[in-house]
């Protein structure tokens, strides 16, 4: 069959992207994260608030700086263009292969891991931890088909759960405060400062599952080739919808967190949006919501696929890859880069086994191996946000809050990101698995590039 590039060209608007952010940001982290926050505070609610508050510092700031890089090309690949184009070569293979090995594919397994925990609170089953991997699996392979065999359906996918994560998100937050106990707030506002004073602020390692719980804007800039407009419509949807998400996840996690409480939650973990949702609807109703959770989960994990499938694929335009030819063919009847979706979906697959294993017996404790990915992955995003103060310092890029406040905001956010992944024990070992492909993909990138000039 004859391949070709691709020429999905200005396929998606500035709401469809805007859209695309949310709905891949909004629903999966937020709903089996909150516990998670929780837990690291010792339940106290205005302290998960500054939590929230701080990563966004990270998220938000680096949202605006990357646009800057975002408006400066319309080539595939994203954030290997940018590192590629505006620093140099390594830094854009380095970023590459961490992202299509580790970044993407972490997301894609534990999504598929808590869409198989959700759909058996929809459905009342019980399954051993051999059938939710199973499950998973099967959820993986779904989305990835779908994408990669009908794409535009699943951007309307996309479209629609992005839409449909928003209501419960809403409905529960809003109920919250009206029949939630404002004492679950005033009770638990001194528990973690007193604790902190002497354990040295423990309560930071919740960043990392704010992180976490904001993950997924970056996948736009992998579709940049695809998006009307680019230089103008993607650095809109990087400034406007990191905000608007933060407003929705601060106004859920206090709303259900005064109707539930902190210490059920926390006793709960996954199961308290059912016991919430039950609570406030009755059993019929309360059903229907966890079925838009379902999907919101869902939604995330079609999105970060999405993201997924172009990465192989962008590596291997720039021959950054073994056997790129192959990698970066694009199937004339689907048009979509197969073998880029096949690569992807395989690596996804594996990085769901380690969570399998990290699940059975329980190695990352309170965390899991996407947290600790996620967020020694701003570290390489500090490398960006470098070289935009740079392009300010040479008028390429004009303004004091693009060019200086922005990104010096984004470097601090990543700096706290990075303590408050430094509180897991297993951070260390994870970094070393992460710096593993990253050394990897430079000493085969520099093996290629000596062919390449040598051609």
């Amino acid at each position: 069959m004859a391949n070709k590039t691709i020429s999905e060209k200005g396929k998606y608007g500035l709401f469809t992207v805007v859209m695309m952010i949310v709905g891949i940001v909004v629903g999966s982290g937020i709903y089996f994260k909150s516990s998670t926050i929780l837990i690291a505070t010792n339940g106290n609610i205005a302290i998960g608030i500054v939590v929230f508050c701080i990563a966004a510092i990270s998220i938000i700031f680096g949202s605006l700086t990357i646009a800057q890089l975002a408006s400066r090309t319309e080539e595939a690949g994203g954030v290997i263009s940018y590192a590629t184009n505006e620093i140099n070569s390594y830094a854009g293979c380095a970023i590459g292969w961490y992202h299509t090995f580790l970044f993407y594919t972490s997301c894609v397994g534990i999504l598929g891991w808590i869409s198989s925990i959700y759909m058996e609170e929809v459905f009342y089953w019980h399954f051993s931890l051999e059938q939710r991997f199973l499950a998973a699996i099967l959820f993986i392979a779904f989305f990835f088909g779908l994408n990669l065999f009908a794409s535009k359906i699943g951007a309307y996918f996309q479209t629609s759960a992005a839409i449909i994560k928003l209501i419960p998100l809403i409905i529960i937050g809003i109920l919250g405060y009206i029949f939630g106990d404002f004492n679950n707030f005033i009770s638990t506002s001194t528990s973690v400062v007193t604790q902190s004073n002497g354990s040295y602020f423990g309560w930071i390692s919740a960043i990392a599952p704010v992180a976490f719980a904001f993950e997924g804007w970056i996948v736009a800039t992998t579709l940049t080739h695809k998006i009307k407009n680019p230089k103008k419509n993607l650095p809109l949807a990087l400034m406007f919808a990191p905000l608007g998400i933060l407003l929705v996840y601060v106004f859920y996690f206090v709303g259900v967190s005064l109707y539930v409480g902190p210490d059920d939650i926390m006793t709960m973990k996954d199961t308290y949006v059912q016991y919430a949702a039950t609570n406030l609807f009755g059993p019929s109703a309360g059903k229907l919501v966890v079925v838009c959770v379902l999907i919101a989960v869902l939604g995330t994990l079609n999105g970060n696929i999405m993201g997924s499938i172009q990465m192989p694929y962008s590596l291997a335009l720039r021959e950054m890859l073994p056997f790129s030819k192959k990698i970066s063919k694009v199937n004339k009847t689907f048009d979509t880069p197969i073998n880029s979706g096949i690569i992807a979906f395989i690596t996804s697959i594996i990085l769901l086994c380690f969570i399998y294993f990290d699940k059975k017996y329980t190695i990352l404790g309170n965390s899991d191996l996407a947290e600790i990915i996620i967020v020694i992955n701003y570290l390489l995003y500090i490398m960006l946000y470098i070289k935009v103060i740079n392009l300010t310092n040479k008028k390429e890029i004009k303004g004091i809050f693009k060019g200086y406040v922005s990104p010096v905001m984004a470097i601090i956010g990543s700096c706290i990101m990075v303590y408050g992944g430094l509180q897991n024990q297993m951070f260390i070992y994870v970094s070393l698995l992460c710096l593993a492909v990253i050394l990897i993909s430079i000493i085969f990138w520099n093996i290629k590039s000596k062919k390449l000039s040598n051609r």
